[in-house]
């Protein structure tokens, strides 16, 4: 009976924290992504930039051709390009969050929600798991605090001299590649 119990609870405690851990911040990750595009395109010129290959004269060029075009623009009374794109990210900013970081965050509020739902209409079963894993909790024999100091220290010595041996064979391998390439 306590195993049931216990697979369900573990259950929905896996989702929920799936859900706040890894669908929330995706969310919030593909706002940023979106953000980050749009300040590299707006400050770079991302496709005067793929174009040429010198990008001080890219950057002197972008600068003039704005100049230009918003002087022609104040002039003959249009908006430039700068002043819709302005516009657009204003009104961006003022819808607060993206569709899919709503719908996470509702998701994992509902999920929540049924967790405690769950947990008010099965108490007795809820405080009984719980009385469960505490008295299983108190069986644990932890290893001694110098065996994890040793321990600890094998794993770091060996982090070190892997990463060292792993660096040297990359470097090796990269020089060895540049060589070849250069012979021919």
């Amino acid at each position: 009976m306590a195993s049931k119990n216990f697979i369900k609870v573990a259950l929905v405690a896996l989702l929920t924290f799936t859900l706040v851990f890894c669908m929330v911040p995706m969310a919030f990750a593909t706002e940023t992504e979106a953000v980050t595009d749009a300040v590299t395109e707006a400050v770079t010129g991302a496709d005067s930039v793929a174009d040429t290959d010198d990008a001080a004269a890219v950057d002197t060029s972008v600068d003039t051709e704005a100049d230009t075009a918003e002087d022609k623009a104040e002039e003959t009374g249009e908006e430039t390009a700068a002043d819709t794109t302005g516009a657009t990210d204003e009104t961006e900013e003022k819808s607060g969050l993206s569709t899919g970081t709503l719908v996470s965050i509702v998701f994992v509020a509902v999920i929540i929600i049924g967790v405690a739902v769950y947990c008010i209409k099965n108490k007795e079963k809820v405080a009984k798991f719980f009385r469960e894993v505490r008295s299983e909790c108190k069986k644990i024999v932890w290893t001694p605090w110098k065996t994890v100091k040793k321990s600890t220290l094998i794993v770091v010595i060996v982090v070190v001299v892997f990463a060292v041996v792993i660096g040297a064979l990359d470097l090796l391998f990269h020089r060895g590649i540049v060589s070849l390439g250069n012979l021919i």
